[in-house]
């Protein structure tokens, strides 16, 4: 009997030496995933699609995991990469960066807040890349299913000034209350923008679609985020929107000749730069009551090349500014040419016509002049 308590006993020790124990966490809801070379636990995984409703005021709640990464044999803690994805997240945690992250406590501990967004397979995979080593653990979450974009460009940005719509598409739609609500770029302030419930009609629920209309009143607050979440049969589904301040848009550079001469044709390109390589039109004013009118749109830093002809002499100037899809304009470039008379002859379009399609007849002109 003695001794088969003593093997219980060091059975016992065994297993403790072998799986990571932490106090105050809950064993019941962890997991531990093993194989031959890597082995990890993760604790506290959340089960479902978390809401903290505060009147109209509805955002996501986050949950505290806890991963730990260990070798077999040996149990001896490893860093590694962790990846979570599904459920409408896409989380990377370099094991090499993880410290800087704010994620590593300490070797082969990664304590994390997650947030699934929808209902769906939650993938977890540890991957350490110093020994070629990887393991994965699949988890279901409950919830609903959907996401939202806006309407310029079906992206998840709204940039404040502009009137922009935001679609929220979710499974039983028809029956959903949906909440938007703005919280800053810390999230330490809550604004509630707007609310509706499903009653199956154009853009309130019907074919599991929201629409809300998003003007610059609703973003007076500046940078952050739009959250939007519906709920329906006590499940829910989120997503969010990025709230930022206008691109500014840089003047337009113009190159071109400074001086000319009536009658003659000349070529001039406009460039400019905006962050994440967007795209721009152009609007040119050529001083001679003449306009080229918003030009098709180019890629940032793309020249827009036009070629013009003034007809009298003079000095013009060239204005020229630019915009982007949202219709965001830059400040005027100006641009001077001095359109001069030549000694030689008469100011007619005719001559310089045909001075420009005979030029060896205009460089004899110039030798007979400087005779």
């Amino acid at each position: 009997m003695r001794r088969i308590l003593s093997l219980g006993l060091l059975f016992i020790l065994g297993f403790y030496t072998q799986v990571p124990f932490s106090f105050g966490l809950n064993l019941e809801k962890s997991f531990f995933i093993m194989n031959d070379s890597i082995n990890f636990s993760v604790y506290n995984i959340p089960e479902s699609v978390m809401v903290n409703e505060s009147g109209d005021c509805w955002i996501n709640q986050s949950k505290t995991i806890t991963v730990n990464v260990y070798s077999e044999p040996g149990n001896y803690p490893m860093n590694a990469t962790i990846l979570i994805s599904g459920c409408g997240l896409n989380i990377s945690i370099d094991e090499r960066y993880a410290i800087y992250e704010g994620f590593w406590i300490e070797d082969g501990v990664y304590i994390l807040d997650i947030s699934p967004k929808q209902a769906g397979t939650l993938t977890i995979t540890i991957i350490n890349m110093t020994y070629n080593l990887n393991a994965s653990r699949d988890f279901l979450i409950k919830g609903l299913n959907g996401y939202a974009w806006t309407s310029k460009g079906k992206d998840k940005v709204i940039i404040i000034g502009r009137t922009e719509k935001i679609i929220f598409s979710v499974d039983y739609g028809q029956y959903a209350h949906v909440h938007l609500t703005w919280v800053n770029e810390f999230w330490n302030d809550v604004v509630c923008i707007n609310h509706t419930i499903g009653d199956n009609t154009a853009g309130n629920g019907m074919n599991g679609e929201f629409e809300f209309i998003i003007d610059e009143d609703d973003l007076d607050d500046g940078d952050g985020y739009i959250i939007i979440v519906g709920r329906a049969g006590g499940c829910y589904v989120w997503d969010l929107i990025e709230v930022l301040e206008p691109i500014y848009i840089p003047p337009p550079d113009i190159e071109g000749p400074n001086t000319g001469k009536p009658g003659i044709i000349y070529e001039f390109s406009f460039v400019t730069n905006i962050p994440d390589d967007g795209e721009l039109s152009y609007y040119i004013d050529w001083g001679d009551e003449q306009v080229t009118n918003w030009t098709p749109l180019l890629e940032s830093g793309i020249p827009y090349v036009e070629n013009h002809t003034w007809i009298n002499q003079g000095t013009y100037f060239i204005r020229a500014k630019a915009k982007d899809i949202f219709n965001t304009e830059s400040n005027w470039t100006d641009f001077k040419i001095e359109i001069l008379r030549t000694r030689a002859t008469t100011n007619t379009v005719w001559y310089y016509w045909f001075l420009e399609r005979f030029p060896l007849l205009e460089i004899l002109l110039e030798l007979i002049r400087v005779i």
